[in-house]
């Protein structure tokens, strides 16, 4: 634990990975001097330290042992207004979907990326913290959730008040038997995992009216689903990937639009949704 407490004016980007077995980080983490820390990564750990990091522009918390308050959470967020990348896997407040969110909004004008993990059925819908924060377009933003039910669309909705939905125009729907449920949003594609066989919907169906879905991607390796044609009013076109199975049923109750099938290749490796990293913070340490 020395060398916690050395000053190391330089470091631009810090991952800390240690079991505290109950002990906050020290109050004299590096000598309380990190001038130039942009990137900061923190696992297993149970209190973010007593000093800031007005700095920072990315933050990945990972499997938090003790998790802060609502507040708490956003005085962080506070403490850093350059902040660009957000990750939080098990990590932040617990916020449930009937939790009353504080009447504060923090302005984080330079986040441009936040992604949520949640591995546990316990673990609540912390993607509401969106809703405290005054930021720019959100682009892109992940969810994913492993072994717990389906994202619900009142979370969805939660995220897409920050994004032009008009400005986007492909949607692709993963169902394969791996068992989580996510979401995925860029500029103008939004991906979806979910269980095989469930229909195919907008995820916001009260935001229907705001939807633009041009070109719709169906991945599955157990068969083609049932589309909901009526959420799709501006559908071009549709890409069927994997399995083909049942896609004479689709191509009949297709309202004329033009159906393609495809090998998997370079599309589903390019944007599978199982492989999720905090891409935005490998990227600055690169750049780091």
């Amino acid at each position: 634990m020395d060398v916690l407490r050395h000053p190391f004016p330089q470091l631009t980007s810090l991952t800390l990975c240690l079991k505290m077995d109950g002990s906050a980080l020290p109050e004299t983490l590096f000598g309380r001097e990190l001038p130039r820390l942009r990137c900061l990564s923190l696992w297993f750990y149970n209190c973010w330290p007593h000093h800031k990091f007005p700095n920072l522009t990315h933050i990945a918390l990972n499997d938090q042992q003790s998790r802060p308050s609502i507040n708490e959470f956003l005085d962080l967020l506070e403490s850093t207004p350059h902040l660009e990348f957000l990750y939080l896997c098990e990590a932040g407040p617990k916020i449930y979907r009937t939790t009353i969110l504080p009447q504060r909004a923090v302005s984080l004008p330079s986040l441009q990326i936040a992604q949520f993990t949640t591995k546990i059925s316990a673990d609540p819908d912390n993607l509401r913290i969106l809703e405290c924060l005054t930021m720019r377009q959100l682009t892109p933003c992940l969810v994913r959730s492993v072994h717990r039910p389906p994202i619900l669309p009142d979370s969805f909705e939660t995220i897409f008040t920050h994004i032009n939905l008009e400005g986007i125009v492909e949607l692709c729907v993963y169902q394969h038997r791996r068992y989580f449920h996510a979401l995925e949003v860029d500029a103008s594609r939004i991906s979806i995992q979910t269980t095989p066989k469930a229909l195919v919907t907008l995820p916001a169906p009260r935001l229907t009216s705001s939807w633009n879905i041009k070109h719709l991607h169906l991945v599955s390796d157990v068969g083609i689903p049932e589309v909901d044609w009526n959420s799709f009013p501006h559908l071009l076109l549709i890409t069927c990937y994997d399995s083909l199975n049942g896609i004479k049923d689709l191509m009949t109750s297709s309202p004329g639009v033009p159906v393609l099938c495809s090998k998997p290749s370079t599309f589903v490796r390019e944007n599978s949704l199982g492989g999720w990293t905090p891409v935005g913070m490998k990227n600055c340490c690169k750049e780091c």
